[in-house]
C-alpha cells in the first residue's frame, strides 16, 4: 500500500474546503438576507476577521472546541468514504460499480416481467407484484452494499440518499440486474433490496432464496408506519449509482 503524494494529499484539502466554502456561503446569505450582515457593519466586520476563530497563542477553549468538532467529523467523513461505507450500508468490493445497458420500453414489457416470473421465481400459490408505470431507461450505474447496520425501509434508503428516488430502479432494471448480475445476490438470510417508485409511493422489491434453493419474491410499500427492523449481516442492497450519459 503506497502514501498518498502530496498533490493527492492537497486534492483531499480541496474536496474538503470547497464542501466549506458552500456551508459558510450559504451562512452569509442567510445571515446578510436577515440584515445581520449590512452595509454599516460591513467594514467593521472585516476589520475584525480573525476574531471569527481565534488560531495560535491567542486560541480560546470555545475555538478549540469549534476545531475539535471539525477535525472529528472530517476525519470520521474520510475514513468512512475509505471503508466504502454510506450510513448503515457497506459497499461490497467487486461490485461497487455495476453497469445495466439501457432499456426500451415496448408494449410487452409487463409480459416480459411475467415471462421471467413465470420461469425463474416461485410464486407460492400468490400473484406477483408488478411496477404499474414502466418507463425505458438509459445505461445505469448501480451500486451493491450489505448492511452492516439494522434499521428499517426508511432508515436503509434514506441513509444513503435525502433524495430515494435517485436510488430507484424500474421493475425491468432489476430482472436485467437477476439476469446478468446473479453472483452478487445474497443467497441466504433475507436476500437482496430493490427500492421502485410506482407513482408517489416507494416499493422495495426483496429478493431471496429458500432452503432447495428456489428464488422468491416479495414486495413491501415504504412508509414510515413500517417498523420491521432489518437485521445487519443479513441482507444486501442494491441501488442506483448514477445514469450514464449516452
Amino acid at each position: 500500500m503506497k502514501r498518498l503524494s502530496c498533490r493527492q494529499k492537497q486534492k483531499c484539502i480541496q474536496i474538503v474546503t470547497e464542501d466549506i466554502k458552500k456551508q459558510i456561503r450559504e451562512t452569509i446569505n442567510n445571515l446578510a438576507k436577515k440584515g445581520v450582515l449590512n452595509t454599516d457593519n460591513f467594514s467593521r466586520i472585516i476589520s475584525r476577521g480573525d476574531d471569527i476563530i481565534s488560531w495560535g497563542d491567542n486560541i480560546t477553549s470555545r475555538d478549540e472546541n469549534i476545531l475539535s468538532v471539525l477535525n472529528k467529523t472530517i476525519e470520521e467523513r474520510f475514513v468512512e468514504m475509505a471503508a466504502m461505507v454510506v450510513n448503515r450500508v457497506k459497499l461490497i468490493p467487486g461490485a461497487e460499480v455495476l453497469e445495466l445497458d439501457k432499456i426500451d420500453v415496448g408494449e410487452n414489457a409487463v409480459e416480459i416481467i411475467k415471462d421471467y416470473y413465470n420461469r425463474n421465481v416461485h410464486h407460492g400459490g400468490h400473484d406477483f407484484y408488478i411496477q404499474r408505470e414502466i418507463l425505458s431507461t438509459k445505461r445505469t450505474k448501480v451500486s451493491v452494499g450489505k448492511l452492516i447496520m439494522g434499521g428499517t425501509f426508511t432508515e436503509i434508503f434514506g441513509g444513503l440518499s435525502s433524495d430515494i428516488k435517485s436510488l430507484c430502479l424500474t421493475h425491468l432494471q432489476v430482472i436485467k440486474f437477476l439476469q446478468e448480475h446473479t453472483k452478487w445476490l445474497f443467497m441466504k438470510g433475507y436476500g437482496t433490496f430493490f427500492l421502485l417508485k410506482d407513482g408517489n409511493k416507494f416499493f422495495v422489491l426483496r429478493v431471496y432464496f429458500d432452503d432447495i434453493g428456489y428464488m422468491l419474491i416479495e414486495h413491501d410499500e415504504v412508509t414510515d408506519d413500517n417498523f420491521a427492523e432489518w437485521p445487519a449481516g443479513h441482507c444486501r442492497i442494491v441501488f442506483q449509482q448514477q445514469v450514464i450519459a449516452n
